[in-house]
């Protein structure tokens, strides 16, 4: 029999649109709401991951999106620890702000979102370990 020359991929990368522009929107509630940057990478199990990150006012935060395939079932502290354990997210506190769910992605690709509160007004509570490029580098890019 045949062997199909097809590539599987073992896990697929998060997709999502690109940020169009870069600018500062205030919403209906006078709330100012910036998009920051991003950062890409993989884990080390292979898994790619995609890190958005943005601000409302004065709290910044990081998402987080990555395949959720075979790790659909993971607790919030599971999570926690595997963002630890990848080096992907340095704590600076003992609690640990963040909010996971399952989303999908542009291709309709089950994901898991983690959100990680990175710093307010009053505190900085974590860190994405990696260099964060800035979306008006791509929009000067652009111009």
């Amino acid at each position: 029999m045949e062997q199909d020359n097809i590539l599987k991929i073992k896990y697929p990368h998060p997709h999502f649109k690109p940020q169009a522009n870069y600018s500062d929107e205030i919403d209906e509630e006078g709330c100012v709401d910036s998009d920051i940057g991003y950062l890409e990478g993989e884990f080390s199990d292979e898994r790619p991951y995609r890190v958005e990150c943005w601000a409302i006012d004065d709290v910044r935060m990081a998402t987080i999106y990555f395949s959720d395939r075979n790790i659909k079932k993971m607790h919030k502290d599971e999570l926690i620890k595997y963002l630890e354990d990848e080096h992907l997210v340095c704590w600076l506190q003992d609690k640990k702000n963040i909010q996971c769910r399952h989303i999908k992605d542009d291709l309709d690709i089950s994901m898991w979102a983690v959100n990680v509160k990175l710093c307010d007004a009053k505190s900085k509570y974590a860190e994405i370990q990696g260099e964060i490029i800035p979306y008006e580098c791509i929009v000067k890019k652009k111009d």
